[in-house]
């Protein structure tokens, strides 16, 4: 069954339409923070709404909620619908030359306050084309929506914006006088260019509004500041990881050179464990080279030692744990392609295949010895 039904287009908007059968997000975000809502406070919330989520937590508690919503968009109940809907977006978009944002982003706007300042995607370091599509959850106008503005005003408000030097303040006002807000429901997807000026007001309502959106690169646009792993393309994403041998890995981390010296070891685990997630890699093995010794023999074993075979993913959290020494490295690195190890590298965003493990790792180490 298609997954989009059409779209409206014209020259303020354009609008998608998709099947909420076959995408139910309302109902399944929904059941999730509703599922929050009871263990946070021990009893069934009969008939939850998520308009009226205000009505059980405060502002300062939206990080909770969207921290229970994030978690839940790495989910097979989500994701599989997901990827569904940007796979046919790509195809019938894009003519399936694109891909789209792994993870979506969530916002949730309570009455009385807004969601984010007016601002354009593109100054925050997505590329100048990138496509952006959002989806509210709930029907949205007046104050409890996006407001957006036409590609001609954004263009103009961006130019003085830059050449006046505006505040946040001056900013908001400016492009509020440009801005008009979106009337939508649920099965609705707006979709604008990145770099299109839109956010919100103060929500006088008396709903909260759930929405999530997400992005779209086709292919040969610049991608902006962010990483490779950003996107994905339809059809990539890996499955029932855990049931998968191929997809074990192990996490190594240390504190031996460059900016790894000052980045605790407990964030290091989280970016690797993290990223871990995201990329569909189980890794039951954790590693911490040790300190004080210059030969690296934590990560030797790991890649010479009893554990080889039992896994393919060596997830490292910088080039800079590797040996400094370059006939070191060109030694470790042949093992590694040997061993048919998959390195990634996190704080570089690189991944070093073992067809390809010498220029992986060469450009990996490259780009973080350059900042030193």
């Amino acid at each position: 069954m298609s997954v989009l039904h059409g779209s409206e287009t014209g020259s303020r908007a354009s609008i998608v339409l998709f099947d909420t059968n076959e995408c139910p997000f309302h109902s399944i975000i929904a059941e999730c923070v509703s599922n929050y809502l009871e263990r946070k406070y021990s009893k069934a919330i009969p008939s939850f709404s998520l308009s009226a989520l205000h009505e059980y937590i405060t502002a300062e508690q939206i990080g909770e909620v969207s921290h229970a919503i994030y978690d839940l968009f790495l989910s097979e109940k989500f994701v599989r619908p997901y990827d569904k809907l940007c796979s046919e977006i790509v195809a019938t978009l894009f003519e399936g030359r694109a891909a789209y944002q792994r993870v979506p982003s969530v916002r949730i706007q309570m009455p009385g306050h807004l969601s984010v300042n007016y601002h354009t995607d593109e100054w925050y370091g997505h590329g100048h084309n990138i496509q952006n599509f959002w989806l509210p959850l709930v029907p949205v106008s007046d104050t409890n929506s996006m407001f957006v503005a036409d590609e001609f005003a954004s263009r103009t408000v961006t130019e003085r914006i830059r050449s006046e030097e505006k505040s946040i303040s001056e900013m908001n006002e400016l492009a509020k006088s440009v801005c008009y807000p979106l009337r939508m429901d649920f099965g609705e997807l707006f979709h604008f260019n990145s770099h299109i000026i839109h956010g919100t007001e103060i929500n006088s309502t008396g709903k909260t509004r759930i929405s999530f959106d997400f992005r779209v690169q086709r292919d040969g646009d610049d991608r902006g500041v962010k990483d490779e792993s950003f996107f994905i393309r339809p059809g990539e994403r890996k499955r029932n990881p855990s049931a998968q041998t191929s997809n074990l890995g192990a996490i190594y981390i240390g504190k031996q050179g460059g900016f790894t010296r000052i980045i605790s070891q407990k964030y290091q685990v989280l970016l690797c464990s993290r990223y871990a997630l995201e990329n569909g890699i189980s890794a039951p093995i954790g590693e911490t080279e040790l300190s004080g010794f210059a030969h690296h023999p934590v990560l030797w074993n790991l890649v010479c030692g009893n554990q080889v075979g039992s896994f393919s993913h060596l997830i490292i959290f910088s080039a800079l744990l590797l040996p400094s020494d370059p006939t070191e490295r060109e030694r470790l690195t042949h093992e590694l392609r040997s061993k048919k190890l998959t390195v990634h590298f996190i704080a570089e965003d690189i991944v070093a295949f073992p067809d390809r493990m010498a220029e992986g790792v060469k450009s990996a180490y490259q780009k973080s010895s350059n900042l030193n």
